[in-house]
């Protein structure tokens, strides 16, 4: 047997049935290791409350299985870091959408997420959703609209980060407007521009928390840039 095939041996007939992590990150399993991991804990009642999918060589094939394990298995964090076109499947966002998904916090970086994949992983964010990473993709102002939109009506992310992608200052400007309704994001992570327009966004930054102290919130944004 593989070593997957051992592992998951251990998972579903162990008495243990409650695990802090299960870090798979590196241990390039591919779509093959994802069926087997997922023959051997669904439907055992087996919660892992983090799992550690990175840099497996997963693709869009493994999708829907990713988000049943992510379901099934109660996960409140989930790294697919690293794992090219994992994010181009729709199957992969029913584990935002769905009544009986954990899920807090989703790392996504570096994964090949086009525009159009983005703007239905956004579509798809749930009310428990906190923390989500989608940095060093092909993310461009196509999915600004739906982010923007996003933002606005979302009382539950608290981190976003997309460092890396390709998006303009015109639709970050945009997006920035949505927190005229959103007091819940507390960090905000942006690509790298000139040092003149990073300026006018810190400048925003400020305005927005001007606004957000006047409403008597106690949430400051905090924009990076990288």
């Amino acid at each position: 047997p593989t070593d997957v095939e051992c592992m998951t041996s251990f998972l579903a007939y162990s008495s243990h049935k409650e695990w802090i992590m299960l870090n798979l990150s590196g241990c390039y399993i591919q779509d093959h290791g994802i069926q087997i991991l997922h023959h051997g804990l669904d439907s055992r009642g087996i919660v892992i409350s983090k799992l550690w999918l990175g840099k497996n060589g997963l693709t869009k094939l493994s999708s829907s299985l990713v988000s049943d394990i992510t379901i099934c298995c109660n996960v409140k964090v989930l790294s697919l870091q690293g794992n090219d076109t994992i994010g181009e499947n729709n199957d992969l966002y029913q584990m935002l959408s769905h009544p009986s998904s954990q899920l807090e916090r989703l790392i996504m970086n570096n994964i090949g997420l086009s525009s159009m994949a983005a703007s239905k992983l956004f579509m798809s964010i749930g009310c428990k959703l906190k923390v989500l990473g989608i940095s060093y993709n092909n993310i461009t102002d196509d999915a600004c609209d739906i982010i923007t939109e996003t933002i606005r009506n979302n009382t539950c992310l608290v981190k976003l980060r997309m460092w890396g992608n390709q998006i303009s200052s015109r639709s970050v400007q945009s997006i920035l407007q949505s927190f005229d309704e959103n007091y819940t994001l507390e960090v905000l992570g942006l690509p790298r521009y000139s040092e003149l327009v990073e300026k006018k966004l810190t400048q925003q930054q400020e305005e927005i928390n001007k606004i957000r102290k006047i409403c008597k919130c106690e949430v400051e944004l905090d924009i990076t840039f990288w």
